[in-house]
C-alpha cells in the first residue's frame, strides 16, 4: 500500500506549546547561547596553531549562533525557521568536531588538563542543551511531499535526540572506571569513517524510512507489515553496533577502528546479543503495540525507558567484546561524574525524546503521515 506525506499546517496550528514548554525551550536556547560563547573563549585558553584556533571558533559561534536562532523563536513564540533548525542540527555534529578539534593537543601535552577538561564539559554540555533546545524549540513547519525533502524529513529532531543520547550514554560508561575526569582520546579515521556513518544510519537511513514508508497505523499487525516493522528494528540495532564500535575506538581507545577489530569475551558476546535481541523483539513489539494502546499516556515513557535499558547493555556488551574484558563495571572515583553524564543522557532519550514527538505529547505536528488507499 502506498502512503502520502500531506501537510496540514493549515487545518490547525502546528506547534501549540503549552506555557511550560515554552519555558523549557527558551531557558534551553539561553543555556546553548551561553555554552556556545563559552566554547569560543576556551578556544583562546587552548590556543596553539592558528589553524586549530580558527576552526574551534567557528564551531563555537555555530553553537552560539543556533542558541541564539532558538531563543529568538521561543521568544517570538513562532515555529523554528528553516536556519535555525539546520543550526540546531549541526549543534550535535559540531560539538563533537569541537572535540576532535580539542583533545589531540591535550593527548600531546600541548594543552593543560584543566582547560582540556572544561571544553570536555562544554562540549557535553553543548550536546546536552542543545538536543533538548532542538526538541523542545516549536518544530519548522516545512511542507513534507516526499523524496526531494528527504534531508528535512531525515533530521527530524527525534533522530538526533537519540543519536545525542546514545553518545553522552556511552560517554558517561566510559568514564565510570577513571580516577578523575578524563578528556577522551580521539580518532579521525574512526570518528569520520565509522561514527558518522553509524549516525547516517541511525538518523538519516532510519528516519527516511520511517518517514516515506508505510506507516505503522497502515502496516497494523499484518504479516506483510511485521516484515517491515522488524526491519526498522533491524535499522536501529545495526546503526547503534556501527555508532558504538566508531565511538569505542575513537574515544576510549584513539586509534583507527578499521585496523581494529573484536578480540573476544563469552560473557560480552552473549550480552551484546541479549541486549540486541531485547531491543528488537520486546522494546520494537512494545512499541508496535502503543499503536493499539495510545490512550494510555505513560506507554510512550517505558518505550524509551526500555531503549536505554537496552542500549546500557548494548554498549557494554559491544565493549566488552571488543576489549577482550568482562563486561563488569568498575567504578572509579569519577564515579559521581559518570553518573551525572549517564542521567543526562537518560534525560534525553526519555522526556526530551518524548518531546520531539509532539503527538505522543497531545501536541499537533507540523506534518502528520497519512495513508492514501483503501486496506490492503
Amino acid at each position: 500500500m502506498d502512503s502520502a506525506l500531506i501537510d496540514t499546517t493549515a487545518k490547525a496550528p502546528a506547534n501549540e506549546h503549552s506555557g511550560l514548554m515554552y519555558v523549557a525551550a527558551f531557558t534551553a536556547s539561553l543555556g546553548l547561547l551561553v555554552v556556545g560563547a563559552g566554547m569560543v573563549a576556551l578556544a583562546f585558553a587552548s590556543y596553539g596553531s592558528l589553524g586549530r584556533f580558527v576552526a574551534e571558533v567557528v564551531v563555537g559561534v555555530i553553537v552560539a549562533a543556533s542558541g541564539g536562532a532558538l531563543l529568538l523563536s521561543a521568544l517570538k513564540g513562532e515555529s523554528q525557521s528553516k536556519a535555525a533548525a539546520l543550526l540546531g542540527d549541526l549543534t550535535l555534529l559540531g560539538s563533537l568536531f569541537y572535540l576532535g578539534l580539542a583533545l589531540p593537543p591535550f593527548n600531546h601535552g600541548a594543552v593543560g588538563r584543566s582547560v582540556a577538561n572544561l571544553q570536555f564539559i562544554a562540549v557535553i554540555l553543548a550536546i546536552t542543551i542543545g538536543t533538548a533546545a532542538i526538541a523542545l524549540a516549536p518544530a519548522p513547519t516545512h511542507n513534507f511531499t516526499g523524496w526531494k525533502h528527504l534531508g528535512q524529513i531525515a533530521l527530524a529532531p527525534d533522530g538526533v535526540v537519540l543519536v545525542a543520547g546514545t553518545i553522552l550514554l556511552g560517554i558517561g560508561l566510559g568514564q565510570l572506571d577513571k580516577m578523575s575526569l578524563m578528556p577522551p582520546k580521539w580518532s579521525w579515521i574512526s570518528f569520520l569513517g565509522l561514527t558518522v556513518p553509524g549516525m547516517i544510519v541511525l538518523v538519516m537511513i532510519r528516519g527516511a524510512v520511517k518517514k516515506l514508508g508505510p506507516t505503522e497505523q497502515t502496516l497494523g499487525w499484518r504479516a506483510k507489515g511485521i516484515w517491515v516493522l522488524l526491519g526498522w528494528e533491524i535499522l536501529l540495532v545495526a546503526g547503534l553496533g556501527l555508532l558504538i564500535y566508531g565511538a569505542l575506538y575513537n574515544l576510549v581507545l584513539g586509534k583507527n577502528g578499521f585496523q581494529g577489530g573484536f578480540k573476544g569475551n563469552t560473557n560480552g558476546l552473549i550480552l551484546w546479543a541479549v541486549a540486541a535481541a531485547f531491543l528488537i523483539f520486546v522494546r520494537g513489539p512494545f512499541e508496535r503495540a502503543l499503536i493499539q494502546l495510545q490512550e494510555r499516556r505513560w506507554y510512550p515513557v517505558v518505550r524509551e525507558a526500555l531503549y536505554v535499558v537496552g542500549a546500557f547493555a548494548f554498549i557494554v556488551g559491544e565493549r566488552s567484546v571488543i576489549s577482550g574484558k568482562p563486561p563488569t563495571l568498575a567504578t572509579g572515583a569519577a564515579f559521581p561524574v559518570a553518573a551525572l553524564i549517564i542521567l543526562a543522557a537518560a534525560f534525553l532519550l526519555v522526556p526530551i525524546r518524548l518531546a520531539a514527538k509532539p503527538a505522543e505529547l497531545g501536541r499537533p505536528e507540523p506534518h502528520v503521515v497519512e495513508a492514501a488507499g483503501a486496506e490492503a
